[in-house]
C-alpha cells in the first residue's frame, strides 16, 4: 500500500488520512491497547514489526482524525483475506470514543471508497461473536450475514454487502 495513491477522505466529524509510516507508532499502540487487542489481535500483544507488516498488507489505510482537534482516535482500512482474496473492511477506535457512532461513519466513508474509487463489487467484514459492538457497526453498514469461521479457536461471524445495496441504502460520500 502506498499511502500517496490513497486518498484522504472526510466525514461530518472525521478526517480520515492515508496511513504511512509515520502512522505506525500510533497504530501500534492503539492496537496493542488491551481493549482493542481483545478482538482485533485476539488478545495478543502484537510486536512493532507485525503492526508494520498488517500496514503493509492493507489495499487502503486511514488514520482516523477529530476534526475538531486533529488527535488521531482510530484506523480503517480495507484489506484482502481469503482465498480467492476477498476484500474485508476493518476499523478500530481508541475506547474513550467508542458509542459514538464514529465506526460506522468512518466505514461508510470507505465503503464508498472501496465501490467508487477501487471499483470492487463486494466488501466483506468480520467479528468475533463476542464483540457485540462491532457487529452492530457490520449491521448498521447494512451488510448481509455470509456465515461463520472458526479462526484461532475463536467463532467469527462474517458479512457482505455489494455495490448496488450499499448505494441504494446510502447517500453518495
Amino acid at each position: 500500500m502506498s499511502p500517496d495513491a490513497i486518498t484522504p477522505l472526510r466525514t461530518d466529524r472525521l478526517d480520515l488520512s492515508p496511513g504511512s509510516e509515520e502512522a505506525l507508532d500510533f497504530l501500534h499502540r492503539l492496537w496493542t491497547d488491551p481493549d482493542v487487542r481483545r478482538f482485533l489481535w485476539d488478545d495478543r500483544v502484537i510486536t512493532l514489526e507485525e503492526a508494520r507488516a498488517a500496514v503493509g498488507g492493507c489495499r487502503a489505510l486511514w488514520i482516523l482524525r477529530d476534526r475538531r482537534d486533529g488527535e488521531g482516535i482510530g484506523f480503517c482500512a480495507l484489506r484482502d483475506f481469503d482465498e480467492p482474496p476477498k476484500l474485508e473492511l476493518i476499523y478500530g477506535l481508541q475506547p474513550g470514543r467508542w458509542r459514538e457512532g464514529l465506526a460506522t461513519e468512518a466505514s461508510v466513508a470507505a465503503l464508498h471508497y472501496a465501490f467508487d474509487e477501487m471499483k470492487v463489487g463486494h466488501v466483506f467484514a468480520g467479528a468475533d461473536a463476542p464483540n457485540l459492538r462491532s457487529l452492530r457497526v457490520i449491521e448498521r453498514l447494512g451488510m448481509a450475514f455470509e456465515g461463520q469461521w472458526t479462526i484461532g479457536g475463536v467463532r467469527t461471524l462474517y458479512y457482505s454487502i455489494d455495490a448496488e445495496t450499499f448505494r441504494r441504502r446510502t447517500p453518495p460520500g
